[in-house]
């Protein structure tokens, strides 16, 4: 009977019982536990410590905010075909600092062994502050660290020297530099920065010397008004990498809102996730202020249907950094997040080129990037990325709700929308009542020279 069964149905039989021993051939459970396990110890530190890789999600609203652009710090960016021409610049930079170290008594050649030395103790550290794991070899990777960390290093030196006029920076220019610096996947771990930077001997308080170079030079990248840039803030204890650095000093030090302020009725069901955008609330009678000296970054406050914001600069590089302190902020997972706060705030008050001229009018935003609708847009591409545990202008959201489902407020934004949206609008009103007038005029004197005649 098997002899009888055409060819196809043999062939199907066959694999049947071939896909049969596969599934019930033993593994060698023992080696394939010694792989996963082996895979353990090139895990990444967990926490804030690491640097992270930005989701796909979030790379899909717009990738140029979070790819560098003239040079690649650290691993990831690492040997792609469009940063090719800094690394050149990084071995001329290498080159001037082991320069300034030689008057140390020390050779230069005594000198970078010295640093690959200190690197290559540091490299299994290094490798898990990173989310992933590193493909390079060995070499490569502490050539990498030793290169990027000396080129910010003789960076902050020629900063110095040329009080920030920097000529020779190589292709790309100064501010592109300044911006890739600050992009969250373009990071090394600040303690390689500053292991080296003591083994080159040049200052005595290393941490002190590379932190207020940093600030004073970084201070201008602020997307916020420089009314609250006196005096450099505190360190933290410990930095991770320079965007966490540039984080703590701008937006980590904001003060958190007092209770006082907090206000507002627990059982009233207010929402404080959403508001309208600002030419909605425009028409509803809230009017927009540029904050005069604010006493931090996010002193934004809404009282008598007037809201006071810091004065905003938007400009390109701004955007970047805004950008990555968002992404940043998210994969710290902080209980308040203030910049992702802060973007939710913007994403609802702008969502078209109206809700933008409106903030411009009032001074709250400086947009050189021209367009208002390009303005909208990044806001809108920033979005919130994921739940926020603590809004932190959540009673501002509360207040400017209360104040438009106000009722007066409600028929006052409806008749706004309604008569006066347009010029044209307004112009007929306007003759619509000049008309009603004058009929009622005429009425008038016609009954009163009906009831007394000459």
């Amino acid at each position: 009977m098997g002899s009888s069964l055409p060819s196809s149905t043999k062939a199907g039989i066959q694999a049947a019982e071939t896909e049969k021993a596969k599934d019930t051939a033993i593994i060698d459970v023992k080696a394939l536990s010694t792989a996963i396990t082996g895979r353990f110890g090139a895990l990444p530190e967990t926490g804030i410590h690491a640097i992270p890789r930005i989701p796909a999600y979030i790379l899909k609203k717009n990738k140029n905010l979070y790819v560098p652009r003239s040079i690649a710090i650290g691993p990831y960016h690492h040997g792609k075909k469009h940063l090719q021409a800094m690394e050149q610049h990084k071995f001329r930079y290498l080159q001037d600092l082991l320069k300034r170290s030689n008057a140390n008594a020390f050779s230069a050649n005594a000198c970078l062994e010295g640093l690959l030395k200190k690197m290559e103790a540091m490299e299994a550290k290094a490798r898990r502050c990173y989310s992933e794991d590193i493909k390079l070899k060995k070499t490569e990777f502490v050539q990498m660290m030793v290169l990027d960390a000396c080129f910010i290093i003789e960076f902050l030196f020629k900063l110095d020297d040329r009080k920030g006029n920097i000529s020779d920076v190589g292709f790309g220019g100064l501010q592109s530099i300044d911006t890739d610096l600050l992009l969250l996947e373009n990071q090394i771990p600040f303690f390689i920065i500053e292991e080296l930077f003591e083994l080159l001997g040049a200052e005595s308080n290393k941490r002190t010397f590379l932190t207020s170079h940093l600030y004073n030079h970084l201070t201008s990248e602020n997307f916020f008004g420089a009314e609250n840039r006196e005096k450099q803030p505190k360190n933290p204890q410990e930095i991770h990498h320079l965007l966490h650095l540039y984080y703590h000093w701008f937006i980590g030090n904001t003060k958190e809102r007092r209770e006082s302020e907090k206000t507002s009725d627990k059982n009233e069901q207010i929402r404080e996730d959403v508001i309208p955008c600002a030419t909605v609330l425009h028409e509803a009678g809230v009017s927009f202020r540029k904050k005069i000296l604010p006493g931090h970054n996010f002193d934004i406050t809404f009282k008598k249907g007037v809201m006071e914001i810091p004065a905003i600069r938007i400009e390109d590089p701004n955007m970047h950094c805004f950008a990555n302190l968002v992404a940043f902020e998210q994969s710290i997972r902080c209980e308040t997040m203030k910049m992702t706060s802060f973007t939710l705030l913007m994403d609802s008050l702008l969502n078209t080129e109206k809700d933008v001229a409106i903030l411009q009018r009032c001074d709250v935003i400086d947009n050189t990037l021209g367009s208002e609708k390009v303005v909208a847009r990044l806001f809108n591409q920033l979005g919130v990325y994921g739940p926020i545990k603590k809004n932190h202008f959540a009673e501002i959201f509360r207040q400017v709700n209360r104040y438009r489902n106000n009722k007066c407020n409600k028929y006052r934004a409806r008749l706004v929308h309604d008569y006066f949206n347009t010029p044209w609008a307004i112009l007929s009103l306007v003759a619509a009542l000049v008309l009603l007038a004058l009929t009622l005029w005429q009425s008038f004197f016609a009954t009163y020279s009906y009831f007394h005649p000459p």
